[in-house]
């Protein structure tokens, strides 16, 4: 099993079909972004345990080599079309359940000095109840 991300038709009701980069082993909650300091490509995600809650997982893109070895980070100049390999940095949150959460989505932010950041934003089923909050 794997995760795969394609590329949306021009008008976004759709994909291509094309599976332009895959994740493994299989990974839920996928939140895709750049680090705003270098431009390098991540993923945070979080492992597959129906309800409960469970790590995150952080994983970096590089570019692979025609030999398929690992090669520099994924910067500017690299897209997930590219043929890159993701690399698995362990869970950045540190708590083995990530405080309930799962990723959603990550936006790039600046402080009031203009120095960017970047926020994560997840959500937890857990605790909403039947009908929520």
């Amino acid at each position: 099993e794997y995760v795969g991300m394609s590329r949306l038709s021009d008008d976004y009701l759709t994909t291509t079909g094309r599976i332009i980069s895959t994740v493994r082993p299989c990974l839920e909650g996928m939140a895709v972004f750049r680090n705003p300091g270098d431009s390098t490509l991540y993923a945070l995600m979080s492992h597959l345990s129906g309800w409960e809650p469970n790590p995150l997982v952080l994983l970096r893109a590089h570019k692979t080599g025609g030999n398929g070895e690992r090669g520099e980070r994924c910067a500017v100049d690299c897209w997930l079309e590219d043929n890159i390999q993701w690399v698995d940095l362990g869970n950045p949150s540190h708590h083995a359940k990530s405080f309930n959460q799962q990723p959603t989505f990550v936006m790039t932010l600046r402080d009031r000095h203009q120095k960017p950041y970047v926020m994560l934003m997840s959500d937890n089923w857990l605790y909403a109840g039947y009908r929520g909050p």
